[in-house]
């Protein structure tokens, strides 16, 4: 057996290991953080060290165990793009055009692969390319996550107006479990009727017979998680930081004001307990609060990227599937947050309870009975980014569907926190801005603002004091009204404005309440 060149003879198979999820990093560096690449680069490099021992084993020669194992790892993890691509996203059972792909693919890089280890005399030529070719694509990577963290980030700031706030110190006997809960794109019931035929009113009755303040006119204030978030739960308007260009493209200053926010900081000076839920999407996922409910070990935002280029996004074989295994733990979060919540706020000290919940946002898992939805892929994307793959009809059919759904596990969970009558409590219900079956990203003359800014916002109060709310009561003023009714704080609502924005200019603010707002 050969172990010529050591580590020299297997540079390319290591770097191969870790450059397609480096690589997926470096695309959203403003939106992980790196303690997120740590499991996945394992089992990564595992996987590939463990085909360098076997080929060696079977070949006698580490130099060409590696070009092996580096074809096939090639083969394995650019597949899902380029068959995305050429034949679509319809998985390869037999016979579909995807299948055919598949069987012509493994069967050139395996005759590659084959060549490689037993036929290709000039192994040190191949070699030295492959090392060459794989130590420029990590350059480059690992350029761009330095650029973004070295030069860029440091120099992003996004400052939170009116949040200038000073909150008097209360026993902890005298507060209430406060329930932060956000429906991703849960729209107000003029767009479910007028764009969606579909009327709510029941929902809403039901959470105003429970004594919820329903706010039916409610205005989401940015378009996007990370500034709607940002804004709520530090309950101020968003403005970039002086000498700052507004076409500055980074979500990391806000990822920052969601993790470190306002109403937390204040809550926990008042002596609560913070508790927070997986939500399977990076930006809210709370790890610093108490005590955090996860699921995974691997966010499973970041997870869905790294298996869509690979060969297992496509495989559909004995009725499983990487999509279906996707789909079903999305269900199974849905389901257990909104089951768990009720029994998580326990002991002497009040509790700050926050769960994201990724519906009805796409991908669309429920039917209206809680059945599953064959997925043909699974994606968090929405708006023109989704519509790549379904017609706006079917957008909002299924959305429809999942919403139906959804409001039975928020009715169950509602009438369990009410029933608990020993501890008292605060609860929000709202979503973070509306969907998007007619929204572009990109422009806002191309998008229909309405449906993205219209959201469900219903607020419960222990002693129903809604004094100063309005139906248009929008997120920013959420907590203030918390703090000013349930707290006995002095603070003061603010104006309800609503900004839109686009990926183009993500920090260029336009101000569109008289667009949005009913007549």
């Amino acid at each position: 057996m050969q172990i010529k060149n050591g580590f020299v003879g297997c540079f390319h198979s290591l770097g191969l290991a870790v450059l397609p999820i480096l690589g997926i990093f470096a695309e959203n560096v403003d939106k992980f953080v790196a303690s997120e690449l740590v499991l996945p680069v394992f089992l990564s490099l595992s996987s590939v060290i463990l085909g360098l021992i076997v080929f060696t084993k079977l070949t006698g020669d580490l130099e060409r165990a590696s070009l092996a194992v580096s074809t096939i790892f090639f083969a394995t993890v650019y597949y899902g793009p380029l068959a995305s691509t050429f034949v679509g996203d319809a998985g390869f059972g037999w016979p579909s055009p995807n299948g055919w792909f598949a069987a012509v693919w493994l069967l050139f890089w395996g005759i590659e692969a084959y060549l490689f280890a037993y036929k290709v005399k000039n192994t040190a030529a191949l070699r030295s390319f492959a090392n060459v070719f794989v130590a420029v694509l990590l350059f480059f990577v690992v350029s761009r996550v330095l650029n973004y963290h070295l030069l860029m980030k440091p120099t992003a700031e996004v400052l939170v107006l009116n949040s200038d706030l000073r909150f008097d110190a209360k026993k902890p006997a005298e507060l209430p479990d406060i329930y932060y809960i956000i429906l991703d794109s849960y729209a107000g019931n003029d767009v479910l009727q007028d764009l969606y035929g579909f009327d709510n009113s029941e929902f809403a009755g039901f959470l105003a017979e429970n004594g919820f303040y329903c706010a039916s006119q409610s205005r989401t204030n940015y378009p996007l998680t990370y500034f709607s978030l940002a804004s709520s739960l530090n309950m101020g308007y968003l403005s970039l930081g002086p000498g700052h260009s507004s076409s500055f493209h980074g979500f990391s200053p806000l990822v920052d004001l969601i993790a470190d926010n306002l109403v937390t900081r204040s809550l926990k000076r008042m002596g609560y307990q913070t508790i927070a839920f997986s939500s399977g999407y990076m930006a809210t996922e709370m790890k610093q609060f108490d005590l955090y409910l996860g699921d995974s070990l691997i966010n499973r935002e970041f997870l869905s990227m790294i298996a869509r280029k690979t060969f297992a996004a496509s495989c559909n074989f004995g009725g499983w599937s990487l999509v279906k295994a996707h789909a079903e733990a999305h269900r199974n979060n849905i389901k257990r947050v909104l089951s768990k919540l009720p029994q998580v706020a326990k002991g002497a000290a009040p509790s700050f309870v926050f769960a994201h919940i990724l519906a009805p946002h796409a991908p669309f898992v429920f039917n209206q009975d809680g059945s599953n939805v064959d997925l043909p892929y699974f994606d968090y994307s929405d708006g023109i980014f989704l519509r790549r793959h379904m017609k706006v009809e079917a957008y909002r059919k299924q959305f429809v569907e999942q919403l139906r759904y959804l409001n039975v596990l928020v009715r169950d969970c509602v009438t369990r926190l009410l029933a608990d009558s020993s501890r008292r409590k605060v609860i929000i219900i709202q979503a973070d801005h509306g969907p998007a079956s007619d929204v572009d990203y990109t422009s806002l003359e191309r998008s229909n603002a309405a449906e993205r800014m219209s959201i469900l916002n219903a607020i419960y109060l222990p002693e129903g004091n809604y004094e100063g709310f309005n139906p248009s009561l929008s997120p920013v003023n959420n907590f203030r009204a918390v703090f000013k009714n349930a707290l006995h704080q002095n603070v003061d609502l603010l104006p309800d404005r609503s900004y839109y924005l686009t990926f183009r200019d993500l920090y260029d603010f336009k101000d569109i309440t008289d667009l949005v707002s009913e007549n």
